[in-house]
C-alpha cells in the first residue's frame, strides 16, 4: 500500500468487512490444525481491520499480532483501532515497514516469536513475490487477491487457483471466492489458505 496523508474510509467499506469477516470464518474452521497462542502477522496490515475482527471475534486463540504496513498513517491507525490489545502487554502492535524488508528470521525485532501465521489481503498490490519468498517454510499462509480492475492492482487474479499458483503454497488447505456486489462494480475476491 502506498503512503498516504489522508484516512482511506474503504477500510470500513461493507466490501472489505464483508471479505475480511469471510476470511475470519475460513480460518476459524480450520482451527483444529492451530496450537493456542498463536501468533499471526499481518502484512500489509492496513488499518488493523482484520485484526480488530479475529481479536474481537475471540475463536482462534490468539497471543500475538503484529501488523506491518509502508504507510506511517496505516500503522498509526492501526495502533489506535487496536488499543485496547496494544494495552494487554503488546498483544497487538503495529509496525512502519515494507512487507519485502519484514525480518521473519529475527522477529525479537519486532517483540514477537516467529509467525504461525502471515496474512496478506492485499496480494493484487504487489507485482514483486520477494516478500513471500521470505515466508519460512512451514508458515501457514492466507492470502487474497481480487479480480478487480483497478490501476494500484498490478497482480490481480481470476481465480483462487490462479492466486495459489501465483504465489506457490505447499499444501492447500482452502481455496475459494466471494463475490462482492460493490455498488457500480462488483467483483470477486479470492482466498487461498495453506503452508508456505
Amino acid at each position: 500500500m502506498k503512503p498516504s496523508q489522508t484516512v482511506d474510509l474503504d477500510a470500513w467499506s461493507e466490501s472489505q468487512i464483508q471479505s475480511k469477516l469471510w476470511l475470519c470464518g475460513e480460518l476459524e474452521l480450520l482451527q483444529n490444525r492451530f496450537a493456542a497462542d498463536l501468533t499471526v502477522w499481518m502484512a500489509p496490515g492496513w488499518y488493523g481491520v482484520l485484526a480488530l475482527l479475529l481479536l474481537v471475534r475471540s475463536r482462534l486463540k490468539i497471543g500475538i499480532v503484529r501488523s506491518f504496513d509502508i504507510d506511517p498513517r496505516a500503522t498509526e491507525i492501526a495502533n489506535a483501532v487496536n488499543a485496547a490489545w496494544s494495552a494487554q502487554n503488546g498483544r497487538f502492535r503495529a509496525l512502519t515497514a515494507d512487507i519485502d524488508t519484514v525480518e521473519f528470521q529475527h522477529p525479537q525485532l519486532y517483540h514477537s516469536p516467529k509467525p504461525d501465521v502471515l496474512i496478506n489481503t492485499a496480494c493484487e498490490h504487489l507485482g514483486k513475490r520477494t516478500w513471500f519468498e521470505r515466508i519460512p517454510k512451514g508458515t501457514l499462509v492466507v492470502l487474497q487477491s481480487t479480480d478487480l480492475v483497478d490501476p494500484d492492482h498490478v497482480a490481480r487474479v481470476s481465480s483462487a487457483g490462479e492466486l495459489t499458483r501465483q504465489l506457490p503454497i505447499s499444501e492447500v488447505l482452502f481455496e475459494g471466492s466471494l463475490r462482492v456486489d460493490r455498488p457500480g462494480n462488483p467483483h470477486h475476491r479470492f482466498m487461498t489458505i495453506g503452508f508456505a
